[in-house]
């Protein structure tokens, strides 16, 4: 009061009053003299109690946000209302690499990557000037290893006590795990998609409680519906194949009460966009909730169309196989028991030889998967089992023409034609090299086959020139001649006509088409067909 009685003016000073009950009242006094009272003095007195309670609550409360906030595993941040930093806790100081005396002048912005900086500060300067939050994930450059993790930012702004824009408060998380988890369950997914589709497999799942079917792309593909149609019990069975609805039906229900594996159940369907038969392999399982009861299912369904095909095709290999063995069989049986037995040696060279051609034509069967062979093949190899160099076909330059001559069109025979014009052709041939025109120097043998359109026939003939003269046909009918006969008439419902003609024998044979050829008659071999009969 002396300070302001000499000078006019004194700073507002802080006191404590003492009240008659003993307490202690924090006040602020502002003192001044007063204009034409020389000598006096007026005070105000500001009681500060309240004043000092709320600082001392806010005071409190930094306190325990700064411990929340230094503590916390998430990176606390709060910007002014310029974007500089204010504050960041201690998770984002170690993230940055920043030190507390730094952070006025840290620039945040320049651990962007340069991919994502552009974006989020577009986004930033926005928020800034709308005064409102934001949300954001971006890549930054950890202080630690200098690699870049991506942080989810979310942000408020913060206003004054007068509704005055401070700046922001926000908090980031680093996702980069889970964003990497999410990425490579993506390409996981990517993946199967793709397998499913290339093995032809399809993905669903029944919710039994609501009774809702969710099928992948790659099963409405399967089944010919188009994508997105609500899928039902009733569609689905509307589409097995009539034969097999029943079949379904029952498989469902019997699954219904299963907890766990379902047994797998094929059956056909017509598929709903172009009517196609197919068959399905469905395999599933059903998950039980807590207390044991199956609350929804799970499977996938795979096209399994060409591995039954596959299975009946081998189904029927087999029995032709086993068909054509025990008709093998009794053709070697037949051999062994109707060739004369007078000479050990000839007997044993005769039956090796017709055995053999049962092979050859049984090689030729299985290179075609039993489905067929071709005839020109069958031809060459019979005749060039009894040829020097073995090959029936053969032509040397500094001799004389080929001794043996094939011509006719490609035609594939069926297995049973092969078994018996092998057997046929082996016996021709042995005939000739024993007898006819192969057992001689100049001998020429010449096989030409053609179809017989108008006849419905396959016809193949034999024709000897430059053998021993014949003077007609042999005074007994040999065991070769029986052959023939018997495997062409009995096996295949053809036709046999030898003549014994002086320049050799002439043999043509005749089998009904259907017998005997593969596919039937196409253009190439009605040509032939005709060149061949003008010959």
């Amino acid at each position: 009061m002396r300070e302001i009685l000499e000078t006019g003016r004194a700073d507002p000073f802080e006191k404590e009053f003492l009240r008659k009950d003993g307490s202690r009242v924090p006040v602020r006094l502002t003192a001044a003299p007063l204009p034409g009272l020389p000598g006096r003095v007026v005070m105000g007195v500001e009681d500060l109690t309240a004043r000092r309670a709320a600082e001392a609550a806010l005071r409190e409360s930094e306190a325990r946000f700064r411990l929340v906030a230094e503590s916390a595993p998430v990176m606390l941040w709060m910007s002014d209302r310029d974007g500089k930093c204010i504050y960041l806790n201690r998770a984002l100081r170690e993230f940055w690499g920043v030190a507390p005396e730094a952070i006025p002048e840290f620039d945040w912005g320049a651990t962007l990557h340069p991919e994502d900086s552009a974006e989020l500060f577009a986004l930033v300067a926005r928020a800034m000037q709308d005064r409102t939050g934001f949300a954001v994930e971006a890549r930054y450059r950890r202080a630690a290893d200098g690699a870049y993790r991506i942080l989810r930012t979310e942000a408020q702004p913060r206003f004054g006590a007068g509704g005055e824009f401070l700046g922001m408060i926000g908090v980031n998380v680093d996702v980069t795990e889970t964003r990497q988890a999410e990425a490579a369950l993506r390409a996981s997914e990517e993946r199967l998609r793709m397998a499913q589709e290339a093995g032809g497999i399809g993905a669903w799942e029944f919710d039994r409680r609501t009774g809702r079917w969710h099928w992948s792309e790659s099963n409405y593909r399967l089944w010919g519906i188009e994508s997105g149609t609500p899928v039902t019990l009733d569609l689905i069975l509307s589409l097995v194949h009539p034969e097999d609805r029943e079949r379904a039906r029952a498989a469902i229900a019997d699954a219904a009460p299963v907890v766990g594996p379902i047994p797998e159940l094929d059956f056909r369907i017509l598929r709903r966009s172009d009517g196609a038969m197919r068959w399905i392999l469905s395999r599933a399982e059903a998950i039980a909730d807590e207390r044991g009861r199956p609350v929804r299912t799970i499977g996938i369904m795979r096209d399994v169309t060409e591995q039954k095909a596959s299975e009946e095709r081998q189904a029927l290999l087999m029995r032709e196989l086993d068909h054509r063995a025990k008709n093998a069989l009794a053709v070697v049986q037949a051999a062994v028991r109707l060739t004369p037995k007078d000479d050990p040696e000839t007997f044993a060279h005769a039956v090796e030889g017709r055995v053999a051609a049962l092979a050859r034509a049984h090689t030729l069967l299985a290179e075609g998967r039993w489905q067929g062979a071709a005839l020109r093949p069958l031809i060459e190899a019979e005749l060039a089992a009894f040829l020097p160099g073995g090959n029936a076909c053969a032509v040397d330059a500094a001799a004389a023409p080929p001794r043996v001559e094939v011509e006719g069109p490609d035609l594939a025979l069926a297995p049973v034609a092969m078994q018996a014009l092998s057997m046929a052709l082996h016996e021709l041939a042995t005939n000739a090299v024993k007898y006819g025109a192969l057992s001689a120097p100049g001998g020429r043998v010449r096989v030409a086959w053609w179809v017989d359109r108008a006849a419905r026939l396959l016809r193949l003939r034999w024709e000897e020139a430059g053998g021993p003269p014949l003077a007609g046909p042999p005074a007994r009918r040999g065991f070769g001649s029986r052959v023939v006969e018997a495997t062409v008439r009995d096996q295949l419902g053809g036709q046999v006509e030898r003549r014994w003609e002086p320049a050799g024998l002439v043999c043509e044979i005749a089998v009904p088409v259907e017998r005997a050829v593969v596919g039937g008659i196409g253009p190439a071999q009605g040509a032939a067909a005709g060149a061949a009969a003008a010959d």
